[in-house]
């Protein structure tokens, strides 16, 4: 996990779904936790449910011990030295499995979402995350890479259109992909800012401010439901077994 914690709104909602649908006490799993942050957090608000969370890093997973101390006063997590792509868990275990800055490490990532399909329930959610092929970040994260710069290593990129054959081909149903962080609206913004603040005039400034706001955000509205999940940073998905 990289600590975004971008997933947890995601998180949440599914987390309640399966609340309000089954009786018995939930079960969920964070892969690749890194340092639990996302797994404490949904911890200490829904005390009720079973968090595991499990990295192939001893290191992270003494992290991940230290985070759920800070957070959690009473309750904790189960952590555990694990391989994503083998776990040690029983099949139609979990009710829930997520993982944040971990398929794109993966040369087969099938691998990892054959081995999340295993462990769920019948009716649980796969819900992750990975980088967006066609974004400004992306540039940014191979120019570093290339000159040896990038501190997280080896890792690729999914287009929408490949994570859904991902999915699908381990077996799940598409339920919702969506993407986040998205840099064209980001690179406007600060383009925008940059523009405004060339104007010695602080009521000419603020003028230009918000003419140039209202225009991008009427083309944000006719274009963000198209070019989000093609350019934005990340992509979300979530599957169902």
């Amino acid at each position: 996990a990289n600590g975004e914690c971008t997933l947890l709104p995601n998180l949440k909602k599914y987390i309640k779904y399966l609340l309000g649908k089954k009786k018995e006490r939930l079960k969920v799993l964070e892969e690749g936790c890194g340092t639990a942050i996302d797994s404490s957090l949904l911890k200490k608000e829904f005390p009720d449910t079973d968090f595991y969370a499990i990295d192939l890093s001893e290191e992270a997973v003494e992290l991940s011990k230290k985070t759920s101390d800070t957070i959690l006063a009473k309750e904790s997590l189960i952590l555990k030295v694990d391989d994503a792509v083998s776990t040690k868990f029983a099949p139609d275990y979990f009710d829930m499995v997520f993982s944040q800055g971990l398929l794109e490490h993966f040369e087969k990532p099938a691998d990892v979402l054959s081995e999340q399909y295993r462990i769920l329930k019948k009716g649980g959610f796969s819900i992750i995350s990975v980088p967006q092929r066609y974004s400004l970040f992306t540039i940014f994260k191979k120019v570093k890479m290339w000159f040896g710069m990038w501190q997280h290593g080896w890792e690729r990129e999914y287009t929408c259109k490949e994570l859904a054959e991902i999915g699908i081909s381990s077996g799940f149903r598409i339920v919702e992909i969506n993407g986040y962080g998205f840099t064209v609206e980001d690179f406007a913004k600060n383009m925008i800012r940059r523009i405004a603040h060339r104007f010695s005039d602080e009521y000419l400034s603020k003028v230009i401010l918000g003419i140039l706001r209202n225009i991008f955000f009427m083309a944000g509205i006719l274009l963000r439901k198209t070019l989000r999940r093609n350019f934005c940073k990340h992509l979300v998905a979530v599957f169902e077994k």
